[in-house]
């Protein structure tokens, strides 16, 4: 679930992150089958695919922590 999602719900988009290693698979597997196909070029290999998803997730991870909502403090 993105920040913009929790957001319109009503809900802070604070704590730690709620992605998971498994959602960027499915996202770089969706998004890079789709583009490479309509270009014309091979699809990715294990590999590729692997490395792309933890990158990812490692970007969303930094980004979801440097920008979340800033959790209050209990009285």
């Amino acid at each position: 679930m993105c920040r913009h999602d929790l957001r319109e719900q009503g809900r802070r988009a604070s704590g730690g992150w709620p992605g998971t290693i498994s959602e960027a698979r499915a996202t770089v597997t969706s998004y890079f089958s789709a583009e490479l196909r309509e270009r014309g070029m091979h699809s990715l290999t294990a590999e590729e695919r692997e490395w792309t998803a933890r990158c990812a997730y490692a970007a969303a991870r930094r980004d979801w922590l440097d920008h979340g909502d800033r959790e209050e403090a209990e009285p």
